[in-house]
């Protein structure tokens, strides 16, 4: 047995070469392998974000569903009559009588005890904080099972298997995450937490007004404040386009005021402007909220000045001045047409407020640092310190220098050392 045992593995590690060996002798191997490193990026890339958001809302929804079960411990007991009461009531007869009795006067009547009914308010706190229970549970086990659909899609999409077969399960799955906007799920799994804390408050202020107005004035307050910040943390994104900040109801606003627009806007469909904008509008309904931020900000002219601005002023090390220099050359040979690479360097060079991020000091410190009197930097690495200078300043100053700067430029190389 032993001896067949043995055989059978020589024959599968056999096979496995093989298949190795073919699958490495494939043409179409550096595709499918350039594939699976994309495609391995994005997917842990995207799982981790999954589970970091995910571990947050675990934690979170423990805290607080053990701060709403310690409120409800209290809550409940209004909603159950108080078993003290009728004997103290019976108590309170019976001293009466014997009071009379001494007394030689006729005795009280006997009042019924009425039949327990709990108050108004205990009934509307406890539906809220139950509610709030309720929700604040669900919302960690949908947390716990996106942790599981993450931990399964990445163990099925990145099988050791056939690259090309790796591929096709991997293409398979993300369609299936796109079809069932998946996404869109994780990310609107924390709404659940947000109603849960807003409904928890409801219940509080409420529970507070029945048992000391001045501290439930101090609370509804605070919870006021709270109230009006998310509504506006909700609105600043669908109003200012570059807001950072969000909610997952801004998404949901976005859409809303949208759908409203072009409601109006059928009011005036008479109006050739007026089905233009119904179709600008409609195209960005279908494109989402993501799409359309990206196409404001391809619109904005200023973005690549700013964004080349920030790279060169945290250059510190001389390599990444010469990296960013050696980019210079191709960035000003292309375009839109417009010329705006063009005045991105110029502005550059113009650079006031910020000495590092000044293109022309930076240009120069450079240059002076080829000037190697010690003998520590290597002569090729020397030279094309130099060329990678040159080439910078021969595409800036024909481009988009002023005049006054392009023929000091001499002068500078020259006082700088060089």
């Amino acid at each position: 047995m032993d001896s067949a045992a043995k055989a059978v593995n020589k024959d599968e590690e056999k096979g496995s070469v093989t298949k190795d060996s073919r699958s490495n002798n494939d043409p179409a191997s550096k595709m499918w392998a350039l594939c699976i490193s994309h495609a391995d990026k994005h997917d842990t890339a995207m799982v981790e974000g999954w589970k970091a958001d995910m571990d947050g809302i675990l934690i979170y929804t423990g805290v607080f569903s053990a701060t709403v079960a310690a409120f409800l411990i209290e809550s409940y007991k209004f909603l159950r009559p108080d078993f003290s009461e009728p004997t103290a009531r019976l108590l309170q007869q019976v001293t009466q009588e014997l009071a009379a009795i001494s007394n030689g006067t006729p005795s009280p009547s006997l009042v019924a005890i009425e039949a327990f009914k709990p108050k108004s308010f205990a009934i509307h706190v406890n539906i809220l904080w139950f509610l709030s229970l309720c929700i604040s549970l669900s919302c960690a086990l949908a947390a716990t099972l996106v942790q599981q659909w993450a931990r399964r899609y990445l163990r099925l999409a990145q099988q050791q298997t056939a690259p090309q077969r790796r591929v096709r399960i991997r293409t398979f799955l993300l369609e299936g995450v796109d079809i069932f906007h998946a996404r869109w799920l994780v990310e609107n799994i924390s709404l659940l937490m947000h109603a849960a804390i807003f409904l928890f408050f409801a219940g509080l202020v409420e529970f507070l007004f029945n048992i000391n107005h001045e501290v439930a004035r101090v609370v509804l307050v605070i919870v006021s404040i709270f109230a009006v910040t998310y509504v506006a943390l909700t609105a600043l994104p669908v109003i200012f386009r570059q807001c950072p900040f969000q909610t997952p109801l801004s998404s949901l606003l976005w859409y809303l005021g949208h759908i409203f627009v072009v409601v109006c806007l059928f009011l005036f469909a008479w109006s050739n402007h007026s089905r233009v904008k119904i179709e600008e509008f409609w195209r960005r309904l279908r494109e989402g909220i993501d799409n359309h931020l990206a196409q404001q900000a391809e619109l904005c002219v200023k973005i690549d000045h700013k964004a080349l601005r920030s790279v060169l002023a945290s250059c510190r090390e001389d390599s990444e001045v010469e990296a960013f220099l050696d980019a210079i050359p191709g960035y000003l040979q292309t375009g839109d047409g417009s010329g705006s690479h063009v005045a991105d360097i110029g502005m550059l060079l113009n650079e006031e407020e910020d000495e590092n991020a000044q293109l022309s000091r930076r240009i120069v410190q450079l240059f002076a640092s080829c000037v190697d009197a010690d003998g520590r930097m290597d002569k090729a690495v020397r030279r094309r310190r130099a060329i990678t200078c040159a080439r910078a300043t021969w595409e800036s100053q024909g481009r988009s220098c002023p005049n006054d700067w392009t023929w000091s430029w001499p002068i500078i190389i020259l006082r700088a050392g060089f």
